[in-house]
This record gives structure tokens, C-alpha cells and sequence, in this order.
């Protein structure tokens, strides 16, 4: 049972990290046709993180944007299951979210389940390693990005997002940590404290607007908040929310883009995970 095998989970994390490289904060790639698919906060919902990748098999790429632990039951395997994926094919991509810190874990229940586990201090400072190294935001082809918040108020050009510090934990770097945790609002003008706490902002259309003009976006695909439906869409369409987590009592949502085809609604399509997935997940992973 993997509970019992510490030196494996950290084998495993430490293999991901290894294979991630040099860190970057902003992965960029390529990809000329096909689809990609997104997955929201899943906050240790494994039903939806594996039925998303069993119907995303054909996908050229599958990103988690971000919120893997905390809050809610299999917050570990939750993070183990994606990460070996991630291991043994280049399609997934894992971008950080504002759970993948020590600030949040304290609080929402990652360090509890850890501790329940004995895993804590065998464990836990390998899941630090790898938080330092995902990167903040995923950037297809120069006009779809993904990240977990939205936009910061102090940078609002990707290129200064790739000089962004990395192994920063918590993030205390301004810019890093706004990425992870702010959030958009149509009533807002520019940017605006926001409701999560110091250091947090509220961005509007105009920011937004300033931000797609300056970087050739035509999509934004973010997580972060609870929408009861699973999305929302936001700025003329432009910017999507996409939230697949069961811990709140709403739908969970998977988005999924067709990059050859304009980025625009009519190219996108929203799937709602069944309230009830067969089948289950046991780690370490069995392979012929």
C-alpha cells in the first residue's frame, strides 16, 4: 500500500522533478492542430482527475491548472496520480496553483492528511522541492495561457514572467504570488484589493484588455474560484474559469480547445463530470 512506502512516493516526486529540468516559470510550446484539455482545482477529487485523463487520451495535451491537495479526501494520491502520469508522458502539463505552497497546505489539510499518513517529515519537504519547480503558467503558441489566478498588477508582460524567481515556496516574489491568487471582475476599473487576504487583487476588462493587447492573447484559461456550474466565462469570452473540484457541492468542469481553430467560444467545448465515475486508482501505477 503506498502509505507505507515513503521512499517510493519520494522516488516518484523526485523523478518529476528531475525530469521538469531547469525550472522555468513559463512553460511555452507549439502545437500546430488538435486539442487541449484543462482541469481546474480538483482539490484531491481522484475520481475527476482520473475520469479527465481517461477521456482526454487523444488530447495533445492535458494541463492541471493548479489545486491538486488541500481540502478535499485523497489529496496525496490526487497529486501522485497526475505527477506519474506527467513522468511517462510529455502530454501532461502540471501549473502551479496558490495550494501548491507551504502558506495554504498548513491550514486546508494537506500537512493533516500527512500527518495521519506518518508522511510528514518523510514526505513533505520532497513536495516543497517539486512546488519551487512547476511552472506558473502554460503558453500555447503565443495566444492561449493558462494559469491558476489571473493577471498580477506589477507585470503585466509574460516576458517579465519569465524572469520570475523559482524554488520560491510560498510565493514571496509580488509578482508570482498575484499570479496564483488574484482573481477577475467585470465590475472592476484596472486593479482592486481583493477579498483573499493582503496582497491580493481584484482585476477588471481594461486590465485585461491591456494584457491581451500587449501579449497577442486571445484565451485565458484559469482556475481559483468556485463556480457552481464548473465556468464561467468572463471579458467578451476571452478569459474562461474553469473549476473541477467536488469539495464545494458544484459541477465539476473540463474544458477542452481546439488550438487550430481560432480560440474563439466556438472552438472550445465544456464537459461535466459525472456525479458518479466508475472504476478506481491504485498507485503506484500497474504497467505491462
Amino acid at each position: 500500500m503506498y502509505l507505507a512506502i515513503p521512499n517510493q512516493i519520494n522516488d516518484t516526486i523526485d523523478r518529476y522533478v528531475e525530469k521538469l529540468g531547469h525550472p522555468v516559470p513559463v512553460k511555452k510550446v507549439v502545437i500546430e492542430s488538435g486539442t487541449v484539455t484543462f482541469i481546474g482545482d480538483t482539490h484531491g477529487a481522484l475520481d475527476v482527475t482520473s475520469y479527465a485523463l481517461a477521456v482526454s487520451v487523444n488530447s495533445r495535451m492535458v494541463c492541471f491548472v493548479g489545486d491538486l491537495v488541500d481540502r478535499g479526501k485523497n489529496q496525496l494520491l490526487n497529486l501522485l496520480f497526475p505527477v506519474e502520469c506527467a513522468i511517462f508522458s510529455t502530454r501532461i502539463v502540471i501549473v502551479r496553483g496558490n495550494h501548491e505552497s507551504s502558506l495554504t497546505n498548513e491550514y486546508y489539510g494537506f500537512m493533516d492528511e500527512l500527518k495521519e499518513f506518518g508522511l510528514l517529515e518523510s514526505v513533505y519537504p520532497h513536495i516543497l522541492r517539486l512546488y519551487g519547480r512547476l511552472p506558473y503558467a502554460l503558453f500555447i503558441n503565443g495566444q492561449l495561457i493558462a494559469v491558476h489566478g489571473g493577471i498580477p498588477q506589477g507585470a503585466t508582460e509574460i516576458g517579465s514572467w519569465e524572469k520570475l524567481p523559482m524554488d520560491d515556496l510560498e510565493p514571496a516574489n509580488q509578482d508570482a504570488f498575484q499570479i496564483l491568487w488574484n482573481d477577475p471582475r467585470e465590475y472592476v476599473d484596472g486593479f482592486l484589493p481583493g477579498t483573499r487576504g493582503e496582497g491580493t487583487y481584484l482585476f477588471g476588462p481594461d486590465a485585461f484588455n491591456d494584457f491581451a493587447r500587449k501579449n497577442g492573447i486571445k484565451l485565458m484559461v484559469r482556475a481559483h474560484e468556485v463556480k457552481k456550474n464548473g465556468y464561467e466565462y468572463m471579458f467578451g469570452d476571452m478569459l474562461v474559469s474553469i473549476f473541477s473540484s467536488r469539495y464545494h457541492k458544484g459541477k465539476a468542469a473540463i474544458l477542452d480547445v481546439q488550438v487550430d481553430g481560432g480560440l474563439g467560444k466556438e472552438s472550445q467545448k465544456i464537459g461535466i463530470v459525472p456525479d458518479e465515475v466508475e472504476g478506481s486508482i491504485e498507485w503506484p501505477l500497474k504497467r505491462a
